[in-house]
């Protein structure tokens, strides 16, 4: 298990009439594909032997999701890729970067972090969402085993294999589906989430 805790600030761009708080919510269009950039930033102080370690880490994700199918009891069917990856993580002696649209990156691979990151890249994953954000079901789970399975990279397939975990699938992005706040908020509002995640990931 794996603890996270998500801070997140209201900085929204609005109208100048848009003066009353608003609900932020998640909005799918069945036309046309939603991209989403999520950008992670992480800092981490451990003390090891009496010495401060920092580690900063910030992972950016480009993600195109589309809405399959939206049902009678307010749950949607939605299908989320990872269409672009970029990692960069400094900490004493082990600085490293990664850019899954940069050629030259693929010699990166055999770090198991980076290519953890690579896996992830084209993956579709289909998720049935409910109205709270509670994650129901993982329909295409089998799919993406089979994606996995087929990978030629070794380096690729081994970090992209944890992928393929439902429990994890669905701990993952129920943090991300239930991070936004159930109440109105305002311009400069904060709001915290922690998130406990059965972490297939190491």
């Amino acid at each position: 298990m794996m603890k996270y805790t998500a801070a997140a600030l209201a900085c929204l761009t609005l109208p100048a009439i848009a003066a009353e708080p608003v609900h932020l919510q998640y909005k799918f269009d069945a036309d046309a594909p939603t991209y989403f950039e999520m950008v992670q930033d992480m800092d981490q102080s451990q003390n090891v032997q009496g010495q401060n370690i920092n580690t900063s880490s910030v992972i950016t994700s480009m993600l195109k999701t589309e809405l399959i199918e939206a049902n009678d009891d307010g749950s949607i069917l939605i299908a989320t890729t990872n269409e672009h990856a970029k990692l960069e993580i400094n900490a004493p002696g082990m600085n490293m970067s990664y850019d899954s649209t940069l050629a030259s990156d693929k010699s990166k691979l055999s770090n198991p972090t980076i290519a953890s990151m690579a896996g992830m890249v084209g993956l579709q994953v289909q998720l049935l969402i409910a109205p709270d954000g509670t994650i129901l079901d993982v329909p295409n789970v089998d799919a993406i085993q089979a994606s996995i399975d087929a990978m030629t990279d070794p380096a690729v397939k081994a970090g992209a294999s944890p992928f393929a975990d439902e429990a994890a699938i669905k701990a993952m992005n129920e943090m991300n589906f239930k991070l936004l706040p159930a109440e109105a908020v305002e311009v400069g509002d904060e709001w915290h989430r922690e998130f406990v995640v059965p972490f297939a990931f190491g």
